[in-house]
């Protein structure tokens, strides 16, 4: 988050954090580095729709959490509905269990999804409809 929040130009970062303890951290840190990021306490489950529709479009997702199958496919389908033509959605973490690669593979199926690459335990999703449907993997 304070990664995000110091980019020049970005003009708002949200944040949300299931541990109340993490959270509160979050912001002292965020205002001892004089970086400005909402921090919502709570789970994903509880704060993602509120959040989104606080934000009405996104352009950057980082999905990280949840190392689940379901729970990942579905904080997809709800961000989904909110990107646009250059919505970029990064997946921590998909290479940690056999659950997150089955969830992965089918987000790249998503008929949104145009594009879709994967650097290391990260997965980025593109939506540009410029971009051919192509899945890359990168390895180093």
């Amino acid at each position: 988050t304070a990664a995000l929040a110091a980019v020049p130009g970005v003009e708002r970062v949200y944040s949300i954090e299931g541990d109340p303890t993490l959270a509160a951290m979050a912001v002292k840190n965020l205002e001892f580095a004089g970086l400005k990021a909402h921090i919502i306490a709570g789970s994903f489950e509880e704060k993602l729709d509120l959040t989104l529709e606080k934000m009405e479009r996104v352009d950057l997702v980082y999905i990280d959490g949840n190392h689940r199958k379901d729970p990942t496919l579905e904080y997809v389908g709800k961000i989904i509905p909110f990107v646009h033509n250059d919505s970029v959605i990064a997946i921590g973490d998909i290479r940690w269990s056999e659950e997150m690669e089955e969830a992965w593979e089918e987000i790249k199926d998503m008929p949104r999804v145009r594009t879709t690459v994967e650097l290391f335990n990260t997965g980025f999703v593109f939506f540009k409809s410029e971009l051919a449907n192509e899945h890359f993997t990168i390895k180093i």
